[in-house]
């Protein structure tokens, strides 16, 4: 990598040690299938991570920051469990009624 880059990749992040967790990190995104948010880099991982970076697609999300977007996370993921689970008991009562019905078929 040229030291140019290197520069400005810096100047994206508050120390060094931010710049290699948020590579890091993105690296294992983009293992585990991730699409890249930029394009030109098909099947690079850090050509693509250098150039998200530099392009202000991707920053690493640190203190208060962080926080609250983890507990924007938690209230999205709890406002969507209530539908899931209604959609089981809608199942489990059409179980049921069909159960009731072939008891009283057999009476």
């Amino acid at each position: 990598m040229d030291p140019m880059t290197q520069d400005e990749l810096l100047k994206k992040t508050k120390s060094k040690y931010e710049l290699v967790s948020l590579m890091q990190k993105r690296a294992a995104e983009l293992m585990r299938g991730m699409p890249p948010l930029v394009e030109g880099t098909a099947g690079e991982v850090w050509p693509t991570i250098v150039q998200e970076i530099v392009t202000d697609k991707i920053k690493l999300l640190t203190g208060d920051d962080a926080a609250g977007l983890r507990r924007e996370i938690a209230a999205r993921e709890a406002e969507e469990v209530p539908s899931l689970d209604k959609k089981k008991d809608a199942a489990a009562k059409k179980t049921d009624a069909k159960t009731e019905g072939a008891d009283k078929k057999g009476s």
